[in-house]
């Protein structure tokens, strides 16, 4: 394979692991050779095998989250070490930034040189809803050799004096930097600086016409561009940083604050936020908070830590399991406001739940109770009759209660509350109605937060009105159960799958619904029967009508929960939680998919089966069903 081929991609596992796992099975599609150190290692010394990968490969993909650079100022930080000798070797080393990491910021973390060479580097522009782009913008254009011997064109003799008079001036600004103010923006243009005519073409817009200009005249618009630009006091670098002391965490001492004294200043005001925000969701992790609050790990981390000094929550089972919050939000209980459209009230109950989920009266207070009774009169209609309404027949809801069940091959106990799951999944005309509504497939709200936002949907594979609609992505999925949540109720929290009224089952809810509690193979029982499911076995080779397999009941009466099409759930493939409220809908991971379909054999048909496929995924064998967990009767 050809050397230029190789990449090896460098992330912090707490923040970006989801990211580095979708490049790497993009690139590796594409038929690149990458190195991911959890796909990738064998036995061995690890540090060695990731050194001597770096130094085999001439490409270094840095994934950089909000987080990922806080523990490099630890100098054994891994992934300090391993930028540190991508310098060294001088590797191709192409950033790709989150939308939403601020690297002026978080190169305070890093030690010189790598906090000033890292924002020099070119990042492809990275953005959930143009992923494709961005992938064919990194082969084509990032995943080579850097070229640095450009001819420039000198500095005519006419400008050489004005150049002089801005280095002076930068000079002169680097002298007298503030030792502890805020970075400024200073802008080193006089007032008798006049815009002349430039000496390239330009289109009707003002922009440069590069289709037309001579290689001379785009070095003309690269000067023009440079000598415009104002100058950040953050990015000027001098010596005579290197001869200041560090501070308490190791940071060198700098005309910009380190990242913990500006996190210091709101921490106050970002800890009350967090409190509203565990309270109202009743439990407290790490994770929510990061991705709630969009924050680094350390700094969620303190957090909790505080909340749990000061009794808002219990102390940390496993690192794994979300912290119990040990108070009622008083302040939501007094709550008369309004919700917003994109609000649910009730849907944040602050009221204790027994091991059932259901509402634990015998230790809640008159006040709880009423909030309870409240919330539950202003919950949505979920009832079969008002999905009916809106997406048409064939549609009834299957009740799940409350209770344990036996889940996965080892038939681990799991308790879940009372649910809802669609007797059928979700018809090429049920779904029609989602395309053909004005509010519907097009409408930009359903997408809001997620990595894709894909402006046609997939073209059915079988149209037959009461086939299984396939070719959706989990995205497509997600979009439909919004909008039909926005249908019954009129407005919720869009980023929080809890307070739908429709929405996808996670994998947990899915396989309860298959098997009922007894730890069954197949919803009918231990034995697989041809003539109850469309698999492999039936040779149709195509769907079939969701009605046409009454035997294949699951205890609860669901229909086709194996076999006809795998059913997309809300679940992330590698990182599953059983709260729903838990889910990254942002993320761009791999979705778990239950069920089996048409084009499969008995064994994917097992009700324990999880697969996988990218959630951008559209094939004629995948579809979903829905599920409530507000009342239905």
């Amino acid at each position: 394979m050809d050397d230029q081929n190789k990449v090896f991609i460098s992330y912090r596992r707490s923040v970006s692991q989801d990211r580095a796992r979708l490049i790497f099975r993009e690139l590796r599609e594409r038929g690149y050779d990458v190195f991911l150190d959890v796909t990738t290692i064998d036995s061995g010394a690890f540090d060695r095998i990731i050194l001597n990968q770096i130094a085999a490969r001439p490409h270094f993909l840095l994934i950089l989250s909000p987080g990922s650079l806080e523990r490099c100022v630890n100098e054994d930080d891994w992934l300090r070490r391993e930028i540190e000798e991508a310098f060294r070797l001088r590797r191709n080393i192409v950033p790709v930034f989150d939308e939403h990491f601020d690297v002026q910021k978080e190169k305070l973390y890093l030690p010189e040189p790598l906090r000033s060479e890292l924002p020099r580097l070119n990042a492809p522009p990275y953005s959930h809803y143009y992923f494709d782009a961005f992938i064919e913008t990194i082969c084509t254009r990032f995943l080579k050799p850097p070229v640095y011997d450009i001819p420039i064109k000198a500095t005519p003799p006419a400008e050489q004096a004005e150049v002089q008079r801005r280095i002076q001036k930068v000079a002169q600004i680097t002298e007298n930097l503030p030792g502890d103010e805020d970075t400024q923006q200073v802008d080193i243009s006089t007032e008798d600086d006049v815009s002349s005519t430039p000496d390239y073409p330009l289109k009707a817009d003002g922009a440069p016409d590069f289709d037309n200009m001579s290689p001379d005249e785009i070095m003309a618009w690269m000067e023009s561009l440079a000598s415009r630009q104002g100058i950040a006091v953050s990015d000027v670098e001098t010596e005579v940083n290197d001869d200041k002391s560090s501070d308490d965490d190791g940071l060198p001492v700098t005309s910009e604050k380190p990242p913990q004294a500006l996190e210091e200043e709101d921490d106050d005001k970002l800890y009350q936020e967090a409190v509203q925000l565990v309270r109202r969701n009743t439990r407290a992790s790490i994770t929510m908070l990061q991705r709630r609050l969009r924050i680094g790990y350390t700094r969620a981390s303190r957090l909790i830590d505080r909340m749990e000094k000061e009794g808002i929550v219990g102390p940390a089972e496993s690192s794994s399991k979300p912290r119990e919050v040990l108070l009622p939000d008083e302040s939501a209980i007094q709550t008369t406001e309004v919700p917003s459209s994109h609000q649910t009230a009730g849907s944040d109950s602050p009221a204790p739940h027994n091991a059932q989920g259901m509402p634990d009266f015998d230790n809640m207070s008159p006040d709880e109770i009423m909030f309870w009774l409240e919330n539950l009169k202003k919950r949505p209609s979920s009832s079969a009759a008002a999905v009916r309404a809106i997406i048409g027949d064939p549609f009834e809801w299957c009740e799940v209660p409350a209770g344990e069940f036996l889940y996965g091959e080892k038939t681990e106990k799991l308790v879940l509350p009372t649910f809802a799951i669609a007797k059928y999944p979700i018809t090429y005309s049920q779904f029609q109605k989602f395309l053909d509504a004005k509010d519907g497939f097009h409408d930009p709200r359903w997408w809001e937060g997620l990595a894709e936002h894909s402006e046609t949907p997939g073209d059915q594979q079988w149209k037959n009105a009461d086939h299984p609609r396939e070719r959706v992505s989990w995205y497509d999925a997600i979009a439909f159960c919004r909008w039909l949540s926005f249908r019954l109720e009129q407005g919720y929290d869009i980023t929080q799958p809890e307070s739908w009224a429709i929405r996808l089952p996670t994998e947990f809810e899915w396989e309860k619904a298959a098997r009922g509690t007894d730890g069954r193979i197949y919803p009918w029982g231990n034995l697989f029967y041809q003539a109850r499911a469309n698999t492999k076995e039936s040779g149709l080779k195509q769907t079939t009508q969701v009605t046409a397999y009454p035997q294949s009941a699951s205890p609860y009466g669901a229909l086709d929960m194996v076999g006809n099409v795998w059913e997309w759930c809300l679940t992330d493939y590698d990182n599953p939680v059983v709260i729903a409220g838990e889910e990254n809908l942002s993320s761009s991971a791999r979705r778990v998919s239950r069920g089996g379909s048409w084009l499969d054999d008995s064994v994917s048909h097992h009700v324990t089966d999880r697969d996988y496929f990218s959630p951008y995924v559209r094939r004629s064998n995948r579809g979903f069903r829905i599920m409530t967990a507000f009342p239905v009767k």
